[in-house]
C-alpha cells in the first residue's frame, strides 16, 4: 500500500472513532518505498536501409519508319512577309544565332522556315556558313546562285549548301523546312561580324563543294540497342567535314548516357517526344519544339519520357561522332551473330596408331 492509501485509511479511522467508537490507533510507521532498478539507457533505433528506387521502365523499340506527315513544330520558327524573301544578314532573327539553353555562342542554328506558296526565300553565298535543310511540310524547288537545273524537295528530303547561295520557292503550296546554318568559324557570331566587316570578301566565286539532296528513304536506317535507337545519317564524314546530318529516333522510355564530343558541337531540334535532357549538370524539361545547342566536351545526357518516341534533326559541327552509330550496330551484330552460332562439335577421340608392317618397327618420337 503507497503512502497515499495509508493517509486515506487513516483519515476513515479518525472520523469513524470520532462518532463514538473511541480514540484512532497510533497510524502505522510508512513505509520506505522500494528501490527502484535505474531506467536503462535508451539506444538510437538503427535506421532503416534506404529502399533502392525501382528500375527505370523497359524502353520500347522502334521499326524505324518515319512518319508521313512529320511535325513542324520548331522553338524557333520564321515567316516572311515578303513575296521574295532575303536573308541578308543569313539568319531571319539576330537571336537565332545565341546557344540554347543558355544563350551564349554557338556554331550553329536552327530554326522552322514557313514559306507561303508563290514566296521564295534567297540564302546570299558566303565562304563561312553552309546551309542544310530537311523538308517537313509541302513541296519546294532549290536554285543554286551559279546556276544549273532546280531540284526538287518533298517531305523529307534533305539538302546541304556549302558557302549557302541559294534560292528555295514554294510554287504549288506551302511549305515549311528545318534550315540549319552551321560555321566553319568559331561561332556564328563571330562569321557575321566577320561578314559585316568584309561583306565581299566572305562571297565566293567558286562554291567550295557540291550542293546535294537526299530523300530519307534512301538513306539506311542505322539500329542499335535491340531498336530502341536508330539513326539514318544523311551528311557527315569525310563528304561533309564542316558539319553532319542525320535524323534520329529513340522509343519510348529510351534513355542516352552521359558522354561528351570533345572535338565536336552537338545540336539537336526535338520534332517529337519529351524528356529530361542533362547538360553540364542542369537538367532542362524538353518537348516536341526545344532546341538544344552542346558545346565541345559538355557532358549531356537525355532520358525520354511521354508516350511518344523521340524524333530528332541533329547536326554535329564539324562532323564526325555520326561516325559511331554504325560502328555501335556493327558491333551489336556482330555480338548477336556470335551468340547465336551453333557450338563447334566436340572433338572425335584419337584413333590407335597403326601397328608397323611385320619385320619394322615404329619410328621414335622426337
Amino acid at each position: 500500500m503507497n503512502s497515499i492509501s495509508r493517509l486515506g485509511t487513516a483519515s476513515f479511522a479518525a472520523t469513524f472513532f470520532a462518532f463514538g467508537c473511541g480514540a484512532p490507533p497510533a497510524p502505522a510507521a510508512a513505509e520506505a518505498p522500494a528501490p527502484t532498478a535505474a531506467a536503462p539507457t535508451p539506444t538510437a533505433a538503427a535506421k532503416p536501409a534506404p529502399a533502392k528506387p525501382p528500375p527505370p521502365p523497359p524502353a520500347t523499340p522502334l521499326d524505324g519508319a518515319l512518319p508521313d506527315t512529320p511535325p513542324v513544330v520548331l522553338q524557333r520558327t520564321f515567316e516572311c512577309p515578303e513575296t521574295s524573301c532575303q536573308l541578308k544578314k543569313w539568319l531571319p532573327k539576330d537571336e537565332f544565332g545565341a546557344g540554347l539553353p543558355t544563350g551564349d555562342v554557338t556554331a550553329a542554328a536552327i530554326w522552322a522556315h514557313s514559306i507561303k506558296k508563290g514566296r521564295s526565300l534567297n540564302i546570299p553565298r558566303n565562304k563561312d556558313f553552309t546551309v542544310l535543310g530537311v523538308v517537313l511540310k509541302g513541296e519546294a524547288l532549290m536554285n543554286r546562285e551559279e546556276g544549273g537545273g532546280a531540284s526538287k524537295l518533298g517531305v523529307w528530303s534533305a539538302m546541304r549548301a556549302p558557302g549557302a547561295g541559294i534560292t528555295l520557292r514554294a510554287f504549288t503550296e506551302d511549305v515549311t523546312i528545318a534550315l540549319i546554318l552551321v560555321t566553319s568559324e568559331v561561332s556564328i557570331q563571330y562569321a557575321l561580324d566577320q561578314a559585316e566587316e568584309k561583306p565581299f570578301a566572305v562571297r565566293w566565286r567558286r562554291r567550295k563543294g557540291k550542293v546535294e539532296v537526299k530523300k530519307l528513304a534512301d538513306v539506311e536506317d542505322i539500329a542499335w540497342g535491340g531498336g530502341v535507337y536508330h539513326s539514318r545519317v544523311v551528311f557527315g564524314g569525310e563528304g561533309a567535314p564542316e558539319a553532319s546530318l542525320d535524323v534520329g529516333q529513340l522509343g519510348v522510355n529510351g534513355r542516352i548516357p552521359e558522354h561528351a564530343h570533345d572535338e565536336s558541337w552537338e545540336h539537336v531540334g526535338i520534332l517529337q517526344g519529351a524528356g529530361t535532357f542533362t547538360l553540364a549538370g542542369k537538367d532542362h524539361a524538353v518537348k516536341a519544339g526545344s532546341i538544344m545547342n552542346i558545346p565541345k566536351g559538355q557532358k549531356h545526357a537525355f532520358v525520354a519520357s511521354g508516350n511518344d518516341p523521340a524524333l530528332v534533326i541533329r547536326v554535329f559541327t564539324p562532323s564526325g561522332p555520326e561516325q559511331r552509330y554504325a560502328k555501335i550496330a556493327a558491333e551489336e551484330k556482330a555480338k548477336a551473330e556470335k551468340k547465336d552460332a551453333p557450338a563447334p562439335k566436340a572433338d572425335q577421340p584419337a584413333k590407335p596408331a597403326a601397328a608397323p608392317p611385320a619385320g619394322k618397327t615404329a619410328p621414335k618420337s622426337p
